[in-house]
């Protein structure tokens, strides 16, 4: 009986894994998706966030056999104004390639306090997806930790690389889990939330706290980096903004507000 060595070899390559790549697609012009089937399930499409942590989703894309019992509950937000009740299992979460891991999902469900979560939630992702893939370190939510691409096995769990438009006419790209792949040009300290220099229109570098944040379209930066605009108000089309590391020495990006 060759079974059990084979179960053996089989689980030996799935833990020796170095690198596994994710097709993604981008959707609304800056939203990154991927297919990810949770507990088994069929394909769901997932925001691949890097401004949150954890993965959230509605009870209708993971299939209840096997689920086994709810590890925790609770309320949590998104920074877009939403607000809903979750209960927490522990599945396996399969992004393909072989990215296949154990990890805590958020599943949305309706209670007294937020009676109206799934139909929210839905709304809310109704841009394209069906919820959230938080890979983001060191966010403070909304998601249950770990963050799934960390339960992934071997040296998938090291990290992320996200490359949006790898392919012509904006079809997509895709996601690499892994070890970095790349000499680093420029390294922040912190996923998603770094610290940063910012030039307006030309102005003085002043220290910024950025979200790096591909769930978030344009990104976020301080309001007193600002002055004179109302809360509220969009930032003036035309306006120059430069990112600098936090010593100011390096130009990670630029662009003019629309």
């Amino acid at each position: 009986d060759v079974a059990p060595t084979k179960a053996l070899v089989e689980q030996a390559q799935q833990n020796g894994k170095v690198y596994a790549k994710v097709p993604v697609q981008m959707v609304a012009g800056t939203e990154p998706v991927v297919k990810v089937k949770i507990n088994g399930g069929r394909n769901t499409t997932l925001l691949v966030d890097t401004g949150a942590s954890g993965l959230v989703t509605t009870a209708d894309k993971v299939p209840t056999a096997g689920l086994g019992a709810k590890i925790g509950e609770g309320d949590s937000c998104f920074s877009g104004g939403l607000c809903y009740h979750y209960d927490t299992y522990e599945t396996t979460v399969d992004l393909g390639d072989g990215a296949v891991g154990k990890a805590p999902v958020n599943i949305v469900t309706d209670n007294d306090e937020y009676p109206d979560s799934i139909a929210n939630f839905k709304e809310f992702f109704s841009w394209g997806a069906d919820g959230i893939l938080g890979v983001g370190a060191n966010t403070a939510g909304p998601g249950p930790a770990p963050i799934p691409t960390a339960a992934m096995p071997g040296e998938l769990s090291d990290g992320v690389l996200i490359y949006q438009n790898a392919y012509p006419l904006g079809l997509g790209g895709y996601m690499i889990l892994g070890p970095n792949l790349f000499p680093t040009k420029v390294s922040l300290t912190g996923a998603p939330d770094a610290y940063v220099k910012v030039s307006v229109n030309g102005g003085a570098k002043q220290d910024g706290a950025a979200i790096i944040d591909s769930g978030g379209v344009y990104g976020t930066l301080n309001r007193d980096l600002f002055p004179g605009i109302p809360t509220g108000d969009d930032v003036p089309a035309g306006t120059k903004i430069d990112v600098y590391s936090p010593d100011g020495l390096t130009l990670l990006y630029r662009y003019t507000t629309q």
